[in-house]
């Protein structure tokens, strides 16, 4: 019976009113009783069934690619970096390992290896967790690849204003030895 239903009938409006206070009362009670306790009001967490679920993660990634897809290389290899940056910071910091200072970290022979005082809590953080390692080398690769890409558009714009072969081949010196320090 709907609380418009019940008002029409003589002497219900007030039965109807009741159950309706009542009702809410028990809907209520819950989250008046954590209200009470100090907690936070409880939510409901549902989930998706696994196809509307994979369906809306494709979706997601979906959308990430067509936002990547719009930014340069420079703005991704920023984005990225800035994210393995925030992740080691919290990392290093659950750990015990002052970030105040510079820490050098860098690849050799396929490990990731530090020569800071705190080398061996460094070391096992990237042994312990691959996926942080993956990141590490793969933002290091990439920027990698952005110095040499910049090397090579100065190359080019000094084999361009090079007026002899002698000024050519300066200037391929000067780009190998750049290559050779990345």
């Amino acid at each position: 019976m709907s609380a418009i239903e019940a008002s029409r009938e003589a002497g219900s409006a007030a039965r109807a009113s009741a159950a309706l206070d009542a009702s809410a009362r028990r809907a209520g009670q819950p989250q008046d009783a954590q209200k009470s306790r100090g907690l936070p009001p409880a939510t409901a967490v549902v989930k998706r069934p696994e196809p509307e679920q994979a369906a809306f993660d494709g979706l997601k990634t979906a959308r990430e690619a067509a936002a990547n897809a719009t930014r340069s290389f420079d703005e991704r290899l920023k984005a990225r970096s800035d994210a393995l940056a925030s992740r080691l910071s919290a990392a290093f910091a659950e750990k015990g390992i002052p970030i105040d200072d510079p820490i050098s970290v860098r690849i050799e022979s396929g490990s990731i290896v530090s020569d800071s005082p705190y080398k061996k809590k460094i070391e096992k953080l990237f042994r312990d967790d691959p996926d942080l390692a993956k990141e590490f080398e793969s933002v290091a690769s990439l920027k990698a690849m952005h110095a040499a890409q910049k090397a090579l558009e100065l190359y080019n714009e000094a084999k361009k204003s090079a007026r002899s072969k002698d000024e050519q081949a300066a200037a391929y010196a000067r780009y190998t030895t750049h290559m050779l320090d990345i």
